[in-house]
């Protein structure tokens, strides 16, 4: 039979969304306390912050994650929410992968399923120290195959031998996995009381009745002894068996996945871009082409070349590359390391002052970015200030334009920035100014890190 709550919830359909949109239902149910879960919370702030959705954002993998946020009741940081009472010392961890349920929606840190799991943990397994993390997460519509946010999830996780994955997800993704079935534990009459938020998510009752259960099937399997023990599949459907080996079928399946890859590539996946410079020093027109590519990418990763064959030491060249582009989202600042502009890919590239006549083959570096690089790190478009100069960056280019299209990488050349009176903004320039110690005229030609920096050198 069900309780007067449940009868209450179902009469009016009660979903948690409809306390966001509804003051006056929201204010009714918090006044009259006619649902259990608003004894869990100090005010109605707190609830709301409960039953919101947190911000999110895709890092440069397309991974979802959530933005860092401290509140009385939900907490994220480092893009998943925090798990409470997380030992500091662990041996082996236990990832929680799923939508708004895993991820805690009505209740407090301490109250969700992750929490609850946690503590049952300390308690009853404390000479394995296991360390709970909870990856749960709000999405579209699943069960008709709009969530694209799982797999990501799923192939980012830092799992290691003796680790545990539960997905909670009851549609079975591959065949074999070992399945729990928690739905006996919910029937009536409910041992853990009202276990339910709304229609559809479970309140802080039931996410200690599910984390129980998770651990009861792992110390039925031998789990805490045994990491590596295989499980067989329990209680759940097999799912369709596709026969790898049929010519029709694979081919089928291969065109299926190309569909599915050109769909994500232009309608999900964040567009990646990428900068080589020396920057020997920072100038304004390093500035202009960092600004110019962010506005034709989401992410735009700066890549200082690392080799110390320039005046200007690596070690200053990159923190003035970090100080001056510091104030921009999405600009990440890294070493170009051996096999980008570098000894090994393209020597010629540091003694280009005496080579300007002579033709050269830059194909190495650019094939080696655009096979290796390129695909680590998602990048799908790079970009270059033009160079109507010095002949063998022109070249530099001129390769990249040709090699990089035939990888499905894209090259753009920007206009280089140019001074008031129409001069190119150029390191050796003010490389050749800094040593005149005319400074005056520098501070039109670099931002006010690099300045300083160069008062303080010359």
């Amino acid at each position: 039979m069900r309780s007067k709550e449940e009868q209450f919830s179902r009469s009016i359909d009660f979903k948690f969304g409809d306390m966001l949109t509804n003051e006056e239902l929201f204010k009714n149910i918090w006044d009259n306390k006619l649902l259990h879960f608003c004894n869990d919370f100090n005010s109605m702030e707190d609830l709301k912050e409960a039953i919101s959705t947190p911000d999110s954002y895709n890092d440069i993998t397309g991974v979802l994650k959530f933005k860092d946020h401290s509140s009385n009741v939900v907490n994220t940081r480092n893009g998943i929410r925090i798990t409470t009472n997380q030992p500091k010392r662990f041996k082996r961890a236990v990832f929680l992968v799923g939508l708004c349920t895993t991820f805690g929606v009505g209740a407090d840190d301490s109250h969700t399923i992750a929490s609850f799991l946690q503590r049952k943990l300390n308690e009853r397994a404390s000479k394995e120290k296991f360390i709970v993390y909870n990856y749960g997460y709000f999405a579209g519509n699943w069960r008709t195959g709009e969530d694209d946010k799982l797999i990501p999830i799923l192939s980012s996780l830092p799992t290691k031998k003796g680790d545990v994955v539960f997905l909670y997800y009851d549609m079975p993704l591959v065949k074999g996995l070992p399945f729990c079935d928690l739905t006996l534990k919910s029937d009536r009459p409910h041992s853990y009381g009202e276990i339910f938020l709304d229609v559809g998510h479970y309140a802080a009752n039931g996410n200690k009745m599910i984390a129980d259960g998770l651990f009861d099937f792992l110390k039925e399997h031998k789990f805490f002894k045994n990491a590596t023990m295989k499980i067989m599949r329990q209680g759940a459907k097999d799912t369709p068996n596709i026969d790898a080996n049929d010519t029709k079928e694979a081919e089928l399946l291969t065109n299926y996945k190309k569909e599915l890859a050109k769909f994500y590539d232009e309608n999900i996946r964040p567009k990646v871009g990428a900068i080589v410079m020396n920057a020997n020093p920072f100038t304004y027109g390093h500035r202009f082409l960092v600004e110019t590519a962010l506005k034709n990418s989401d992410y735009l990763i700066v890549f200082v070349v690392e080799e110390d064959k320039s005046e200007i030491p690596f070690k200053d060249r990159i923190a003035l590359v970090r100080e001056n582009t510091a104030d921009l989202p999405n600009v990440f600042v890294m070493p170009s390391g051996e096999f980008i502009i570098s000894a090994k890919t393209f020597s010629e590239y540091f003694a280009k002052e005496s080579i300007q006549e002579q033709k050269i083959d830059t194909s190495k570096d650019v094939t080696l970015f655009a096979k290796e690089i390129a695909p680590t790190l998602g990048i799908s478009v790079r970009f270059a200030g033009k160079e109507p100069t010095d002949k063998i960056t022109a070249q530099y280019n001129e390769d990249m334009a040709k090699i990089l299209p035939q990888y499905g990488l894209e090259f753009i050349e920007i206009e280089r920035s140019k001074t008031d009176k129409g001069e190119i903004i150029s390191a050796s320039t003010v490389r050749k100014l800094a040593k005149e110690r005319d400074f005056e005229k520098l501070k039109s030609l670099v931002p006010p890190a690099t300045l300083r920096y160069l008062k303080g050198k010359y």
